[in-house]
């Protein structure tokens, strides 16, 4: 009876040293953002941006494949200005507010003219539903 525990105890073991060998660690490294996409969580956050925005605006795929790659390199550079401890509070305002600009930007030159106008409306109630001193009347 000892002989087959050992002998059980010990297949176990050997089977959990192989598995820990042959599963491959996580990889840490980020994505590039120009590939659209990440490793690091931000695409859960992304795909969430891009879903409400589908179904907002009725994207085709095509559209959404053009919208991915630039919602992920804003957040990529928002992230990094984030991140920038030399910026002081205003500095890293206004590069953000930059940043979101030339991403809607973007945006609305994949979209269609209905979509555009859905887009503007959009953008109006996301700012206007953030501080009072934003600038929503731009246009």
């Amino acid at each position: 009876m000892k002989p087959l525990i050992l002998t059980i105890l010990l297949t176990a073991s050997a089977l959990a040293v192989g598995q820990a060998q042959t599963t491959p660690a996580p990889s840490t490294t980020p994505t590039a953002p120009a590939t659209g996409s990440t490793t690091d969580g931000t695409d859960k956050f992304i795909d969430h941006r891009l879903d409400h925005l589908a179904s907002f605006l009725t994207l085709t795929d095509d559209q959404k494949s053009q919208i991915r790659p630039i919602l992920v390199d804003q957040f990529a550079a928002i992230k990094a200005v984030r991140d920038d401890s030399t910026l002081d509070a205003d500095t890293k305002k206004t590069k953000i507010k930059g940043i979101s600009d030339d991403a809607k930007a973007k945006i609305t030159a994949i979209l269609t003219p209905d979509q555009q106008a859905k887009f503007a409306q959009m953008k109006d109630h996301q700012h206007d539903g953030g501080s009072s001193s934003s600038s929503s009347s731009s246009q």
